[in-house]
Formats: C-alpha cells, sequence, structure tokens
C-alpha cells in the first residue's frame, strides 16, 4: 500500500506539470511543461482514464450562489433542445463541465455558447445580451471561441489572428484578441466576475499530423490558439490550452481519439457493429467529458475556480464512452447517389457541374412518376411536376434537377426561377425554389423522406425559404408573393455550419441564416443542391451560376 500511494504520488506531481497555462492573475511561467517536453494529459496518460488506487480526499469548497456563464461554439454548446439523428450525437465540453465541480445545483453553469459562432458574429445574438445582464461579481465566465473566427470568407464571422488586443481592427478585418478582450474579459472583470480563455480543440487529422494546419487553428491568417495565449498573458487572464491538450493526446494515440468525436451512423451489423460517417470537428458526450475534465483538473495555482473542482474524480473511462451510443438510433436505409448508375438521369452539365433529374417522395403513387419532365435548352432548366407531389410535415415530395457535392466544400449558387404554370389551387404543399438537402432518391415514390434541408423558395402561399431542421418540421424565414410569370432570383451560400439563402422578386427580398444544420445524418458524404418543383408547377430556371468556394470546416 505505502508503494502504491508513493506511486500515485509520483504520478500526481507529473500530472500537476502537465500543460502550460496562464494564472488569473498574472503569467505562471514555466508551469506545466517539463524540460522533455511531455505532456501528462490526466487519468491514465492512454485516455481512457481507468484511473486505480486510492481514491483522494474532495477539499473542494463548493461555489455557493455564483453562476459559471459559458460562451463559445459548437465543441462547447448546448444540443439538447436539436438533439442529432446520430449513432454518437454531437455534444459541446460546457454540457459536462457541473460533473468536475462542487455546486448547489448543475444549473449555476449557464451555456450561452451557440453553433456556428465566433467571438464576433456572437455579440449580435440574445446569448449575448443575456451575458451583459446577468453577470456578476464572484462569476466565472468560460471563452472558448476560435474555430469559426477562422472562416476568412465569412466578413460576419472572420477576425484576424496578428494584431493585439489594442488594435481594433486590421486590413483583412476585426481583431480577435480586441474583440475577446474588449467584449468578454473586459465585461467580466468590470463586473467583478474571473474569465478564462480557452483555446480551441484540435480537428480530427486522419494522418495524426497536428503541426501547422488548421487542425490546431494555425492557418494561413495566423495562429488562433497563440492569439489566446498571448491575449491571456498580457492581460493576466487564465488560459486553458485545449489546443495543446489535445493536440498532445491525439499525436500520441491517433485511433483512440476517434472515441472522441461525433458518428452519423455505423457500418456492419449489431452487436459488432463500427462507428461510421466521423464528425472530425465535433464531439460526443464522452469527448465532451474528456475536455471538461481536463480542463477544470488542470487549472492553474491563481485561478479562483480551482477551488471549486472536485478532488478525487476520476476521468471518463471507456464505459462512458459506451454510454454515448445513442440506443434510439436507427440506421436509415439508404443508398448514396452513385452517378455511374444513373447516367440517363444525367441533364446536361452547366456552369462546371453535372445535374441530374429525379422525382421522389411522396408523389401520390409510384405511377406518378412518369408525371414529371425535366428538359434544358437555351442556358435554361424546366421541371414540370406532377400534381401528386407535397411538402408537410414528415413528407418530401417534389420534382428536382440536382447537383452532387462533397460534404466538405463550401459553395455558392445563384438561379433565375419563373413559374410559368401552375395546375393546383394556393396551398403551402406547393413550393418551388433551390434547395440544399441531406439525401437524394432517383425515381421513387417514398412516403418516409423527411430530411435536414434549406432552401431559397417560395411556397403557393406566400411563405418564403422553406426548411426543415428539427424533428422533421418545416420552417418558413418570412413571406414572399408567390407570382405567376414572376422573375425570382435565388441565392444559396454556404459556408461550414452557415448557410444563407436568399429569394428576391421586385422590390420583396428575404434572407435566412441557418447556423446548425446537419446534412450528413442520411447520406455522410454527400450534399444535394437542388433547382424544384411540385405539385402541378412548371418553373423554368435559368442563369444558372455554381462554384466551390473552399473547404467546410465545421464549428
Amino acid at each position: 500500500m505505502k508503494f502504491k500511494k508513493l506511486l500515485i504520488l509520483l504520478l500526481c506531481a507529473a500530472f500537476a506539470s502537465g500543460i502550460a497555462f496562464s494564472g488569473c492573475g498574472n503569467t505562471q511561467n514555466g508551469e506545466g511543461t517539463d524540460n522533455s517536453g511531455n505532456t501528462d494529459l490526466g487519468g491514465d496518460n492512454t485516455g481512457d482514464g481507468d484511473n486505480t488506487g486510492d481514491t483522494e480526499v474532495d477539499n473542494s469548497i463548493k461555489l455557493t450562489d455564483k453562476k459559471i456563464f459559458v460562451v463559445g461554439d459548437s465543441t462547447v454548446c448546448d444540443y439538447s433542445e436539436k438533439p442529432d439523428n446520430y449513432y454518437l450525437q454531437r455534444y459541446g465540453y460546457g454540457t459536462q463541465l457541473y460533473n468536475y465541480l462542487n455546486l448547489e445545483s448543475k444549473n449555476q453553469i449557464v451555456n450561452l455558447a451557440l453553433s456556428g459562432r465566433s467571438s464576433l458574429s456572437f455579440l449580435t445574438e440574445a446569448n449575448y445580451a443575456k451575458l451583459k445582464n446577468e453577470i456578476g461579481d464572484g462569476d466565472y465566465l468560460i471563452i472558448g471561441f476560435g474555430h469559426n473566427d477562422e472562416k476568412s470568407d465569412d466578413k460576419g464571422r472572420f477576425t484576424d489572428p496578428k494584431a493585439d488586443y489594442m488594435t481594433p481592427s486590421t486590413g483583412k478585418g476585426p481583431s480577435f484578441q480586441y474583440t475577446l478582450y474588449e467584449n468578454y474579459i473586459k465585461l467580466a472583470k468590470s463586473r467583478g466576475a474571473t474569465p478564462i480563455l480557452c483555446t480551441p480543440i484540435v480537428r480530427y487529422a486522419e494522418d495524426g499530423v497536428y503541426e501547422g494546419k488548421s487542425v490546431a487553428h494555425v492557418t494561413a491568417d495566423g495562429d488562433y490558439a497563440g492569439a489566446i495565449k498571448k491575449l491571456g498573458a498580457d492581460t493576466e487572464t487564465a488560459v486553458a490550452d485545449l489546443t495543446e491538450i489535445t493536440k498532445k493526446y491525439y499525436s500520441a494515440d491517433n485511433e483512440k481519439a476517434k472515441k472522441f468525436h461525433a458518428f452519423t451512423t455505423y457500418s456492419g451489423t449489431k452487436p459488432n457493429e463500427k462507428p461510421d460517417g466521423m464528425d472530425k470537428t465535433h464531439i460526443n458526450i464522452y469527448g465532451a467529458k474528456m475536455i471538461s475534465y481536463w480542463l477544470l483538473t488542470n487549472l492553474p495555482d491563481g485561478c479562483a475556480l480551482k477551488k471549486h473542482v472536485k478532488g478525487g474524480v476520476a476521468a471518463p473511462t471507456d464505459a462512458d464512452y459506451s454510454a454515448a451510443i445513442n440506443q434510439d438510433y436507427v440506421k436509415p436505409d439508404y443508398t448514396g447517389f452513385n452517378p455511374a448508375n444513373h447516367t440517363a438521369n444525367k441533364l446536361a452539365s452547366v456552369s462546371g457541374a453535372d445535374w441530374y433529374k429525379t422525382a421522389f417522395g411522396t408523389l401520390g403513387g409510384a405511377s406518378k412518376v412518369k408525371d414529371y419532365s425535366f428538359s434544358y435548352a437555351e442556358n435554361k432548366f424546366t421541371v414540370k411536376a406532377g400534381e401528386g407531389s407535397k411538402f408537410a410535415a414528415t413528407q418530401d415530395g417534389t420534382g428536382a434537377i440536382f447537383v452532387q457535392i462533397d460534404e466538405s466544400k463550401n459553395f455558392t449558387a445563384t438561379v433565375k426561377a419563373k413559374v410559368t404554370a401552375s395546375a393546383s389551387s394556393a396551398s403551402d404543399q406547393i413550393a418551388f425554389g433551390m434547395m440544399l438537402r441531406d439525401d437524394i432518391y432517383i425515381d421513387t415514390n417514398i412516403t418516409t423522406v423527411a430530411s435536414n434541408f434549406v432552401s431559397a423558395s417560395v411556397t403557393g402561399k406566400g411563405k418564403a425559404n422553406m426548411s426543415r431542421t428539427v424533428n422533421t418540421s418545416l420552417g418558413y424565414g418570412g413571406a414572399m408573393p408567390f407570382t405567376l410569370n414572376a422573375e425570382y432570383e435565388l441565392t444559396v451560400n454556404r459556408v461550414g455550419q452557415v448557410v444563407d439563402v436568399t429569394v428576391k422578386q421586385g422590390a420583396n427580398s428575404v434572407t435566412t441564416k441557418f447556423t446548425d444544420i446537419s446534412f450528413v445524418g442520411v447520406d455522410n458524404t454527400k450534399i444535394y443542391l437542388c433547382l424544384f418543383a411540385n405539385r402541378g408547377l412548371t418553373v423554368e430556371f435559368s442563369e444558372v451560376s455554381f462554384a466551390i468556394t473552399g473547404e467546410a470546416q465545421g464549428a
């Protein structure tokens, strides 16, 4: 037993010398990394967290009457209102912090993080207003941005990591450090609260290399994790270097690191199935627990939150991974579209892409597929839809001319649309427009299609930008007149998790921003852009423009 206790003490000492952080009141130089550069990740260094031996006494002080506010992106946020239909669902680490803190109630953690946001775009959200209204003396603010600040092709989210915290902006855009300091650190400190900066967790890299590229948040614009650490040192703000922690672990065992991540589905047959459709950015609840554990157990001595971290709590184990599997998940009965198998459906090559035709979903019966016709002539696509199709809360039915896109790509698309004939009376089951959706089916009447999609569109009763994003229900982005022979301009722009859709007609314009749409719940590698019409409409689509604009890194 004495030898066992001695071993534990030695392990604890090694653990304490793990990752370098900035302290709450001053920079903790030399705290965290030993001379060899090795990093202790907590638990047993295998990532399984199988801590054996005597249990440490919990001498933590209970946090009473105060709150811990959390802001950040999809790696931090709560998905409980919009749960994924994934085999291993997404969880942000902000949801699991309570496991390792001595609190009166887990409701003392106020997770305001939102998927798809950057330190800049979060400022426009109601959750930022809530933060400003509620944070007070003795509270804490955990700040977890970075992933979406890197989106250089999105002016609403991009911030420049090279400028310091006293420089508001550069020629490229707002300063990352300045945005964090002025809107989060200063806010917390002015209210008597303690801010804690977190560098972003790494994205998974298949090759196991986490140096000098975007998986470790070093982009062509600069080093985002490095900018956060410098900001912490310059402003005497605590920094939890989650980039370094996750980079060290993933580099040490890239195969085990997969267990932390969300997976859309599985391959094989139960009970010997294997996770499939890996989300390389987002973590599951096991990963969220581990990140939370690492964050809190590595807080520097100078940080006031450390005294509220539970002692004697083991790191998550493989049992937590097993528990993360979604027992309600039903694998979709779906075969992905293979262009080689459907050459007869190819209609034209336009704007550098191959466009195919199909009628699918609720069409009114299997024989109704033949009621749809498609053509391309004189730089114009035409869809003539049968009268039996419809869009409803749990059903899609439409004729579509579509292009297949790798899920990993950003793109922008525009088109002009004109309804030249309508055989049905006004209804919201009637619609036309340009749609981005998860899956596609070829010439099939199937009443169970109710997948995620967004669209720049108009319904027969004048609703704009129809979508299905949560629990199979349809939503709309505003109002737009449904007018025969009027010319509509449609735009769909995708940058990672953010999709902007716009429909214009004359002086009328409706733009809708979708910030967290899963397009991988059914087809986990492809997405489909469709020019669509249904229920007796004849629609001409002209001036089609489509272009891939970059890589779609999620967060």
